[in-house]
């Protein structure tokens, strides 16, 4: 059986998976996680929550996630407040 490897996309930590029948099925995450996963879908109308899943299923908004993911850990990011201030 092929083992299932999940990185919290931010830290790279690895993330426990829980296996039902040889099938990946949850992804176990820590308290600080899921609380600020659950406060921003609590953010989150009817419209943005089908424009999420439209993005999600885009490769060209996956491929620039991964791009600012990488900046992020490069250290090429700035604060957002900082970057509008100079748009």
């Amino acid at each position: 059986m092929a083992k299932i490897a999940m990185r919290d996309p931010i830290t790279q930590r690895q993330l426990p998976v829980i296996m039902e029948g040889g099938k990946p099925k949850a992804v176990v995450i820590d308290i600080e996680r899921f609380n600020m996963l659950t406060k921003l879908l609590g953010m989150l109308n009817e419209e943005d929550i089908k424009e999420a899943s439209l993005l999600s299923q885009s490769e060209v908004a996956k491929a620039a996630i991964d791009r600012g993911i990488a900046a992020i850990k490069q250290g090429r990011a700035r604060p957002w407040r900082q970057a509008i201030e100079e748009i």
